[in-house]
């Protein structure tokens, strides 16, 4: 499972107490550590669309349906994806965006097979009165006002279920979005999009302020140690990664803290541990950053020595993946390496690139898929390009 990262990398990481060498760019010498980086152009391809309802969205998750997270798991597995804000426009021949329409959150489905020949099955929910697209999960919650939507975190498959991780956002007056908490989305087994028997339940995974001038909130990446995952080494828990939006007073600084519950007991909050720096608390405030200038989106895998592997953007919108190695599932981490320097920023002046993540069930052998999404602050270029707003993908591959 996920053999792609060599013995040099693990080894020093955990045995020696010299840090990791970091470039002040992407690692000049990636060779030497046994792997190489490339584009990944053909999952570029199946989400640079044109028309159907879906042309561009961040966020992308992706969750294997028989909860196997092994290398080229795709080929046994459908694959459910969710996004976050997406656009439901068409795209005219110059590339720009016709009748442009922005929902919260919308969803995919790819069935089992080779990435190249299945395509991804989008689904947007539609006013039934008008017809009109709607998020694919609105918030029902009490409390919920008619502009709250839902930021899509990460999620989980178990037993056919799925469960939903998603940030809850409000608009100040002055028109200022205000979190307001996280939520669990359960979909519940047999039930297709739009989803009309999901529900919705607010959780204690978020701490506005823990009193030192840092939040606190969980759901950006999860990773089941389980015999159901396929992990090597499965203890049975699954962790639930969480960050701080402001860490240090640095806004794009990510502080990364940690939680973990029995894989059975993952919907009974009352089960759920926070890493401390030493033990599991029942006390969410007492959650301990085990490493920072990480994104509010990522992912940790399980690799083939016990070891694990944490895949984020460097400090939020820079524009480097870079990727740390753990001893465990709190760490200690190693510090960065920056794999990866994302062109966005240079071939399409304005963007900047955030929250990548690994997707390790749809790579091949000896490599690790991994998607990075690409923005703009300029709405007007949002409209005039149409190419700017879609998830891009590299391959961190074994030499």
């Amino acid at each position: 499972m996920f053999g792609f990262l060599p013995n040099l990398i693990l080894l020093a990481v955990a045995q020696s107490p010299t840090p990791l060498p970091v470039a002040p760019d992407v690692h000049s010498n990636l060779a030497s550590l046994g792997f190489r980086v490339e584009a990944a152009p053909d999952w570029d391809a199946l989400f640079d669309r044109e028309s159907g309802g879906w042309t561009g969205a961040d966020g992308i998750f992706s969750f294997p349906l028989n909860e196997n997270e092994q290398n080229l798991g795709y080929r046994s597995s459908g694959t459910f994806f969710v996004f976050s804000d997406t656009f439901t426009s068409d795209v005219k021949a110059d590339g720009s965006r016709n009748n442009l329409s922005l929902v919260h959150n919308t969803a995919a489905y790819r069935p089992p097979g080779d990435p190249w020949t299945q395509q991804l099955q989008m689904f947007t929910n539609r006013d039934p009165a008008t017809g009109s697209p709607i998020d694919m999960f609105p918030p029902s919650l009490p409390g919920s006002a008619p502009n709250d939507w839902y930021w899509m975190k990460d999620g989980i498959i178990l037993n056919n279920r799925a469960y939903l991780m998603a940030s809850w956002w409000a608009f100040h007056p002055l028109l200022i979005a205000q979190r307001k908490g996280v939520v669990m989305i359960e979909i519940p087994p047999g039930d297709l999009p739009p989803f009309p028997n999901h529900l919705q339940r607010d959780t204690p995974f978020y701490v506005d302020d823990n009193g030192a001038g840092v939040n606190i909130v969980y759901g950006g990446a999860i990773m089941a140690n389980t015999v159901a995952a396929g992990a090597p080494f499965p203890d049975g828990f699954v962790y639930v990664y969480g960050n701080s939006d402001s860490f240090n007073g640095d806004g794009f600084n990510k502080a990364v803290f940690v939680a973990r519950v029995p894989e059975a007991d993952f919907a009974d909050f009352g089960q759920w541990r926070y890493w401390d720096g030493g033990a599991w608390s029942t006390v969410i405030e007492d959650s301990f950053a085990v490493t920072e200038f990480s994104s509010l989106e990522s992912s940790v895998t399980a690799l083939p020595d016990g070891r694990f592997l944490m895949v984020f953007q460097y400090r939020q919108i820079k524009p480097w993946v870079a990727i740390r190695v753990g001893a465990s599932p709190v760490g200690p981490w190693s510090d960065e390496i920056r794999i990866y320097n994302c062109p966005e920023p240079v071939t399409i002046p304005g963007t900047f690139c955030y929250n990548a993540k690994a997707h390790p069930h749809l790579s091949q052998a000896n490599e690790l898929l991994i998607s990075y999404n690409v923005n703009t602050f300029s709405n007007a270029d949002q409209k005039a390009n149409s190419d700017i707003y879609r998830p891009r993908f590299i391959r961190l591959i074994a030499q």
